[in-house]
C-alpha cells in the first residue's frame, strides 16, 4: 500500500505530461493501465471487511490483448513469435484487475524468459476456464516450483525483480477457488495452466 501511494504523484506527473505533449494512445494506454493497477492495489489493502467477493466476471479476450500489445512493445527488441488462440466470448469469474494482474505476472515471465515462441490459449471445459501459457525458454525445473511459487523465490538472480510474480498469480486464483500448476512443456520450457471458474452470465 505505500508503494502503491508513493507511485500516485508522479504516475499523475507522467500521465499529464504525456496528455500536454500530444503523444499518441500508445504511450498514453500503458500509463493508464499503471494508473488503473495502483487504483486496484490501494483498494486491495484496504481492510479485508470492505472487500466483497462478489461474482465478477471479465472477458479473457478483452483484457489479455491489451497487455499483450504492451508487452511486445516492452520485449521490441526480442523477436518473439506470439500465438495467441482465445475464444472470443469466453469470460472468467474474475475482476478485471485481478485477471489483468494475474495474466501480466504470468506473460511477462514467459516473454521474459522464452528464446522466440510464447503461446496463449484458452478453452471452456465444464465448469472452469483452462488457461494455459507456454514458453520455449529453459523451462522450471520439477524440483523448484515450489521455490519459484513462495514470494520472494527466484531462479534467475541475474535480472532484476522481486521474486513475487508467481506467487501474486497464484495467491489471486486461490482466492477465486481456482489453481495454478507448472509443467514443463514439450519443447523443454515452461507451462502454466491455470483453472478458474467460467462466468455465469
Amino acid at each position: 500500500a505505500d508503494l502503491a501511494h508513493s507511485l500516485k504523484t508522479p504516475l499523475a506527473a507522467l500521465q499529464a505530461a504525456v496528455q500536454n505533449n500530444g503523444s499518441d494512445s500508445a504511450l498514453l494506454e500503458p500509463v493508464e493501465r499503471m494508473d488503473s493497477i495502483i487504483r486496484y492495489q490501494l483498494q486491495r489493502a484496504q481492510p479485508l471487511a470492505s472487500h466483497s467477493m462478489a461474482a465478477q466476471h471479465s472477458n479473457l479476450q478483452q483484457v489479455a490483448e491489451p497487455l499483450l500489445r504492451t508487452l511486445q512493445k516492452v520485449y521490441h527488441q526480442k523477436p518473439v513469435a506470439l500465438r495467441c488462440k482465445l475464444p472470443a466470448q469466453l469470460a472468467v469469474a474474475v475482476g478485471e484487475h485481478e485477471l489483468l494482474e494475474l495474466l501480466g505476472n504470468l506473460l511477462d515471465n514467459a516473454f521474459k524468459y522464452c528464446r522466440q515462441s510464447v503461446l496463449l490459449s484458452a478453452s471452456a471445459e465444464g465448469a472452469n476456464c483452462i488457461i494455459c501459457i507456454e514458453d520455449d525458454g529453459p523451462g522450471i525445473p520439477a524440483q523448484r516450483i515450489p521455490e519459484v511459487l513462495a514470494r520472494g523465490g527466484r531462479l534467475d538472480e541475474q535480472r532484476p525483480g522481486q521474486g513475487i510474480g508467481l506467487a501474486v498469480a497464484a495467491g489471486i486464483v486461490e482466492a477465486r477457488g481456482g489453481s495454478l500448476e507448472i509443467e514443463r512443456a514439450s519443447d523443454g520450457g515452461a507451462r502454466v495452466v491455470v483453472s478458474l471458474p467460467v462466468a455465469v452470465t
